[in-house]
């Protein structure tokens, strides 16, 4: 009898034990099938961000071509005084830059800000020759970029608008323009 009893407890035993591994079982197909349904949706999500990325390359090489279209269509020269040499010193801006590319400084917005090579009044005045007066044009501008970079150093606060004011005059790309805005902005 004592052996039935052993017999039955260890019967009793491996039920349990059969009934905690379909448990368990149970548990792990329930776990695989989540794991199966997430591993579905990172697919899905994957694909959606190959198609982002696809996308955003072609964005990227138009944006890129478009900016080389513009380097190649920006005018060549070094400063402000390249433009084209004229003489009347009634355009702030580089030959080739609408008007609503000149920004608010030299629309005379900004205040104190460095005064334009067209308001100063030339050394060599009225009655001067062609190069004379070129050469007195150029003495200006080159002193209106002094005083750019003068203000530019000496005046933290006021960095941003100098740089929209520098980037005309040394005619810097828009990229140009954007990297030094994003350095003292």
């Amino acid at each position: 009898m004592k052996e039935k009893q052993v017999l039955e407890t260890e019967v009793g035993v491996l039920r349990d034990a059969e009934a905690a591994l379909k448990e368990d079982k149970l548990e792990a197909s329930t776990r695989a099938t989540v794991m199966e349904k997430q591993l579905e949706e990172l697919r899905s999500r994957e694909a959606q961000l190959k198609s982002s990325v696809k996308t955003l390359r072609e964005e990227l090489r138009k944006v890129q071509s478009s900016a080389a279209l513009l380097e190649r269509q920006r005018n060549p020269g070094v400063g402000y005084w390249a433009a084209n040499g004229s003489t009347s010193g009634s355009s702030s801006r580089p030959v080739g830059t609408p008007s609503s590319e000149r920004g608010p400084i030299l629309n005379g917005s900004a205040p104190s800000s460095p005064v334009p090579p067209a308001e100063v009044a030339p050394p060599g005045g009225r009655g001067s020759t062609g190069s004379e007066q070129s050469s007195t044009e150029e003495a200006v501008n080159l002193e209106y970029l002094r005083n750019v970079i003068l203000q530019f150093l000496e005046n933290e606060k006021m960095r941003p608008d100098l740089v929209r004011v520098l980037s005309i005059i040394l005619r810097f790309t828009p990229q140009e323009t954007r990297r030094l805005l994003a350095k003292v902005g």
